[in-house]
């Protein structure tokens, strides 16, 4: 008959056991965890650097478009500056003397009068923008109009009356 230690040791031996077992189960199980684990971390990586790859693509797609984004600007800006520093350096004013050879007949009018109402072609011609495209019969001669004379006449009367300030109401006699 066994001794009541000698139970005890036996029964603490198959307990070593199972937990040995256990552990070496637990370890296997961890291993295929970690092992898992490292499997999806390396797609993951995968996946990043593919995806790295394409955001730089796209970044460099991106920087080409801006640049000639910017370089469309540049040119703009270039054009509105030339255009600019041509229209300061028209010399144009509202009391310049414009000479108007109109259909043969010859006219003499201030720019003012020429530019009362906005918005019209003869403002548009006379505004100074245009000034080296107007059509001369010589150079620094009278600005050539083939229109009928007597109704431009008629239109420069017109215009000329906006330049024709109201008269003030004299005081009344008290």
């Amino acid at each position: 008959m066994a001794s009541s230690v000698d139970v005890a040791c036996l029964r603490l031996q198959k307990l070593k056991e199972r937990m040995e077992t256990q552990r070496t189960a637990r370890q296997k199980e961890e291993g295929k965890s970690q092992q898992q684990l490292v499997d999806a971390l390396g797609e993951i990586d995968s996946l990043l650097q593919v995806a790295k790859a394409e955001s730089e693509q796209e970044i460099k797609k991106l920087k080409r478009e801006i640049e000639k984004e910017k370089e469309a600007v540049t040119a703009e800006r270039n054009a509105f500056e030339r255009e600019k520093e041509r229209m300061m350096d028209l010399t144009a004013r509202d009391m310049d003397i414009i000479e108007l050879d109109v259909g043969g007949r010859i006219f003499k009018t201030t720019r003012a009068t020429l530019c009362a109402q906005p918005d019209t072609l003869l403002a548009a011609m006379f505004s100074g923008r245009w000034e080296g495209n107007l059509k001369r019969l010589k150079a620094g001669g009278a600005v050539f109009l083939d229109f009928d004379p007597d109704l431009f006449a008629l239109l420069l009367n017109y215009l000329r009356s906006f330049h024709v300030s109201p008269v003030k109401k004299l005081p009344s006699p008290s």
